[in-house]
């Protein structure tokens, strides 16, 4: 990785682990989060007892959309950090 790949990959990173981005990446992940939960895994869900497999699965329904919000935050911080 050249020099200034380096240079955007650490600005990308400072920007999607900001603490205004993380606080936004958790409010969009908690409204978004339960909608598949309810539509794919609700059986799982009322199941008793859950499983360890059930709970990485659960889980997941959170990370997915903290990841992928926190990476549009970053690259919209990006674009204005260039465009200056």
């Amino acid at each position: 990785m050249d020099r200034s790949s380096m240079i955007v990959v650490r600005a990308f990173s400072r920007h999607a682990t900001a603490p205004a981005t993380v606080r936004r990446a958790c409010g969009v992940a908690s409204v978004v989060s339960p909608m598949p939960l309810l539509v794919n895994h609700l059986d799982l869900v009322l199941a008793q007892p859950l499983s360890l497999e059930v709970l990485r699965r659960l889980a997941m329904n959170f990370v997915v959309p903290y990841l992928v919000s926190s990476y549009s935050s970053a690259r919209a911080a990006l674009a204005l950090e260039e465009s200056s």
